[in-house]
C-alpha cells in the first residue's frame, strides 16, 4: 500500500468516515440466486444479476461492451462489487448492498428493494449467513 493510500485512509478514519471492501461472495451468490442465477434478460435487466445498462454504465463499463459484460457471470459480478462501491452507505452490510442493488442509490427503501432483500436474506440464512 503507498504512503498515499494509507494517508487518505487515516483521514477517512478520523473524519468518520469508513470504506467497505464490498459485497462477501456468499452475499454476491444470494443476490444472483434471488434472480435465479442464469443468463436471461428478465424484468427490464440481463444476465446473471439482472443488470442493465444504466446499471453497467454506472459501475465503469467493464468487459467489452454491455452484452459482453452480462453475458458473462465474473464480469456481472465485477460490475456489481463497482456499484456497491460507488454507491455504498453504512453499515456495509448483505442488506444495504442488495437494496442498492435493485433500488439503486434513491431507491433502496422501495417495495421492489425490499422484495428483493427478503428473498436474498432467505437466500443467506440457508447459506450460513452473509
Amino acid at each position: 500500500m503507498t504512503v498515499v493510500a494509507i494517508a487518505v485512509l487515516l483521514c477517512f478514519s478520523a473524519l468518520g468516515i469508513s470504506v467497505s471492501a464490498g459485497p462477501s461472495a456468499n452475499c454476491l451468490d444470494c443476490m444472483c440466486q434471488a434472480y435465479g442465477c442464469n443468463n436471461k434478460c428478465e424484468g427490464g435487466g440481463c444476465g446473471w444479476y439482472r443488470i442493465t445498462w444504466a446499471y453497467w454504465a454506472d459501475c465503469g463499463r467493464p468487459g467489452p461492451s454491455f452484452w459482453g459484460c452480462y453475458s458473462n457471470r465474473a464480469c456481472s459480478r465485477q460490475c456489481v462489487v463497482a456499484y456497491m462501491k460507488r454507491y455504498d452507505v453504512p453499515p456495509h452490510t448483505c442488506e444495504i448492498y442488495a437494496r442498492i442493488h435493485m433500488g439503486g442509490p434513491n431507491g433502496m427503501w422501495t417495495w421492489r428493494a425490499t422484495n428483493f432483500w427478503t428473498k436474498v436474506n432467505a437466500c443467506c440464512m440457508k447459506t450460513g449467513g452473509c
